[in-house]
């Protein structure tokens, strides 16, 4: 007799957050890059219970590129624990001149955006769905 087998992935969750630029986002004043050294982010990282890896993910789109960090989540944090969190990456030396958007996403859904500096919660507004023509790459920075 066969049983159903359900495969779950356990990184549908994402903390999502733009570093393109300088102003967006940076640590310790540097830019992001794959070359830049976040220790302290990634002790930080180790002692939390629900990020399993993070990746830096350039999204190529019309010869554009546009940067950002994903902490990809083994489950939904609370509002709580993601307020926690972006006070860590600011207490260890990440900023926003823009107060960049940072979002916790489930499988393309936005379920919390906050503005990173202010740490205020912002509307989500309803996405129109393109097909996406965009291509990718990514920098493992940290996994488990």
């Amino acid at each position: 007799m066969y049983k159903d087998i359900i495969i779950i992935n356990k990184m549908n969750y994402k903390i999502k957050i733009s570093c393109t630029s300088k102003d967006e986002l940076c640590y310790n004043g540097k830019k992001i890059t794959k070359y830049i050294n976040l220790k302290q982010l990634i002790n930080e990282i180790n002692e939390t219970d629900y990020i399993e890896k993070l990746i830096l993910l350039h999204k190529n789109k019309h010869g554009l590129t546009i940067k950002s960090l994903e902490f990809l989540c083994n489950r939904e944090i609370s509002h709580f624990e993601f307020q926690i969190f972006i006070k860590k990456m600011k207490n260890i030396g990440f900023n926003s001149k823009l107060d960049t958007l940072i979002q916790l996403i489930k499988q393309n859904e936005i379920i919390y955006n906050y503005k990173f500096e202010t740490i205020t919660k912002k509307p989500i507004s309803e996405r129109k769905h393109k097909p996406n023509t965009s291509t990718y790459s990514t920098h493992t920075i940290y996994k488990k």
